[in-house]
């Protein structure tokens, strides 16, 4: 009796999953048929992008990768949470596109940037999307670099605590605020909100590197190097399947019938 009302439980979940593949093929399926387009420097856009304008009733591409083509300097743009940022390439094999902070990008002239302080936290999985996947997800190999202001200085000399942690911004520091980069710490890829001192609040917080240009900055590496990896921008994927209840069912089913 038991092993009945299991296997009816198998095949009625079998069926579930293969309707939801189906379900999930279909709908990915309909909005590869997109025609190539141009933007900015980019040539042959196709597949997860779309172009700003095109009617929504052609299901090409995805909302959250839609481009802004319409630059006057050439540039296509693309929006992730509150802030523009221009796409510099694409890599269709390794399904990732870089992108740079557009603020960071026209602000070249100055030697001492600072992220945005308004772009929302940025969730590393990315944003669900309507079409059963993460969108704009971060690549796995990026680096995160935390900014704090503090009202006293820190001593990071070679017996202090902070030494690993907090790194002086000189040329953002006066006599009232002392501004610090901060690094992960210890292998970790995220600088620690654990690791802020009483004295310290959040200014900006932002991604750097990932794909095929990975950075690994130095614990003791200039601001200069740090605004250089900033400038580079970072890698940002292309829409990913979620792992949901689906797919564990689906790897449940596949063991039971081996």
């Amino acid at each position: 009796m038991e092993a009945a009302a299991l296997s009816t439980v198998l095949y009625v979940l079998a069926l579930v999953v293969a309707d939801a593949d189906h379900h999930v093929v279909r709908v990915q399926g309909r909005r590869h048929q997109c025609q190539p387009f141009s933007c900015g420097h980019l040539q042959n856009v196709s597949y997860p992008f779309r172009r700003r304008g095109d009617p929504r009733s052609r299901r090409c591409g995805f909302r959250s990768y839609e481009l802004d083509c319409s630059s006057d300097d050439g540039k296509a743009t693309i929006r992730i949470n509150t802030g523009k940022y221009y796409v510099s390439s694409i890599n269709y094999t390794a399904s990732i596109f870089w992108v740079v902070d557009a603020n960071l990008q026209d602000d070249a002239n100055s030697s001492c940037p600072l992220p945005r302080s308004d772009q929302l936290p940025y969730v590393g999985l990315g944003i669900p999307g309507s079409h059963d996947s993460w969108d704009l997800g971060l690549d796995d190999m990026i680096t995160w670099v935390g900014f704090v202001n503090c009202s006293q200085e820190l001593i990071t000399n070679s017996s202090s605590k902070y030494l690993y942690v907090y790194h002086p911004v000189d040329c953002l520091t006066t006599a009232l605020s002392f501004v610090y980069y901060m690094l992960p710490f210890f292998g970790s890829l995220v600088p620690s909100v654990e690791d802020i001192e009483p004295s310290c609040g959040y200014l900006a917080m932002t991604p750097i590197g990932g794909g095929w240009n990975s950075v690994n900055l130095p614990e003791y590496t200039s601001y200069a190097e740090v605004v250089k990896s900033m400038r580079g921008g970072f890698a940002v994927k292309f829409p990913t399947p979620w792992l949901n209840w689906f797919g564990l069912i689906k790897k449940c089913l596949n063991k039971s019938v081996r």
